[in-house]
């Protein structure tokens, strides 16, 4: 593992979590669980996280994601650092930055895998969200009061979310 020279082990998950490849003092199941423990299926901020495994083995995961927080896939790196970090969210978010070049690789890989179904489905939902935008903007045009105009976003903005509420996933 030459590009960091400490790694000991990479691995990559899938956006479900499943593991879709390892190599080297990784094991992308155990990865698996940990990353399943913060949430990061349901979360939309995700950062570097770092734990320490064994006596001087760290685990790190970068997460892999688009730019709507839609999350692609985690990248699973084990090192075995010269000295225990002691802040592991700076030493993950280091890590992530001097794999940033390979991680950039795999997320264009892990994208240009995303199913197309899911690709215009998810155009298809920015496109009605745009339209409701440009339409509330439109009837907002001729509100000449500042209150008025937050009074009918707020009724607009709630009346979207109840009707979004109603439809079936």
């Amino acid at each position: 593992m030459g590009l960091v020279g400490d790694l000991s082990g990479i691995g990559l998950l899938d956006r479900s979590l499943k593991p879709l490849g390892q190599s080297g003092e990784v094991s992308a199941a155990s990865f698996a669980k940990w990353v399943q423990s913060m949430r990061w299926a349901e979360l939309q901020d995700r950062v570097p996280a770092a734990r320490a495994c064994a006596p001087a083995q760290w685990w790190v995961a970068i997460p892999i994601q688009e730019s709507d927080g839609a999350l692609l896939g985690v990248f699973c790196v084990t090192q075995r650092p010269a000295s225990p970090p002691a802040q592991p969210a700076r030493f993950a978010s280091a890590l992530a930055l001097r794999l940033k070049p390979l991680v950039d690789c795999v997320y264009r890989d892990l994208a240009a895998a995303v199913p197309a179904r899911s690709k215009v489905q998810s155009l298809s939902e920015r496109t009605q969200e745009l339209e409701w935008l440009f339409q509330i903007s439109s009837s907002l045009k001729g509100a000449v009061d500042d209150h008025r105009v937050v009074e009918e976003l707020l009724v607009a903005a709630t009346s979207r979310l109840e009707t979004r509420k109603e439809r079936p996933c």
